[in-house]
């Protein structure tokens, strides 16, 4: 009858350790994609307010001022900076996948 107990208790075991990879995996790729929508937002109302502000210069005259203006230069790097840490938080997701796969392979 021993015998019987210690596969039970094993199966739970193995059944616990699997949901456990399984939340953490559903954890890593939903955080990364939140911050993924985040830097989105960000980005379309930085690129709205770069729109907006090259709209006042063509309005003043001042197109040829656009290339030199601080805030416009400033977006763009901020912008950048968002394209790469998506790339980054894509590369999790990437990386997670595969973590799964493998996992789920040698099961």
């Amino acid at each position: 009858m021993a015998p019987l107990w210690d596969d039970v208790k094993n199966a739970i075991v193995e059944g616990y350790v699997y949901a456990s990879d399984k939340a953490e995996e559903v954890t890593q790729i939903g955080r990364a994609k939140v911050e993924i929508l985040k830097l989105n937002r960000q980005m379309a109302r930085l690129m709205g307010d770069m729109g907006g502000r090259v709209f006042e210069m063509f309005e003043s005259g001042e197109q040829a001022a656009i290339p030199d203006d601080e805030s416009l230069v400033d977006s763009v790097e901020k912008i950048c900076g968002f394209q790469k840490d998506i790339s980054k938080w894509e590369k999790e997701i990437e990386r997670a996948k595969v973590e799964r796969d493998a996992g789920s392979s040698t099961e």
